[in-house]
């Protein structure tokens, strides 16, 4: 009952992870829970850094369509640099009803 943790993983390092951590297992819990995805990406990292590839990429091919409403407004400002493109936005959004945002 006195054993560490790193003591139970070295048992258990060979099927643990194979049965955790898969490919299959990222898919399905990126399909059902995505904060398990999270936390078990996290666990990886920190305990198995060979699986960690594994995790991040189906993280990231889950991640690929996801823009929060801030990162899409704050792109959108960054393509708009001219001011005489700013002064029409502002003047049609006037002309529409809507307040500026900027």
């Amino acid at each position: 009952m006195g054993k560490s943790f790193a003591e139970e993983m070295v048992n258990r390092k060979d099927w643990w992870l194979a049965i955790h951590f898969s490919t299959f297992q990222a898919r399905k819990d990126l399909a059902e829970n995505r904060e398990l995805l999270e936390v078990k990406s996290f666990v990886v990292e920190a305990f198995c850094p060979r699986y960690t590839s594994m995790y991040h990429r189906v993280g990231k091919e889950a991640r690929k369509g996801v823009t929060s409403e801030a990162q899409k407004a704050k792109r959108a400002k960054k393509r708009i640099r001219n001011p005489r493109q700013l002064r029409n936005i502002r003047r049609l959004r006037r002309e529409s009803g809507q307040q500026s945002q900027d």
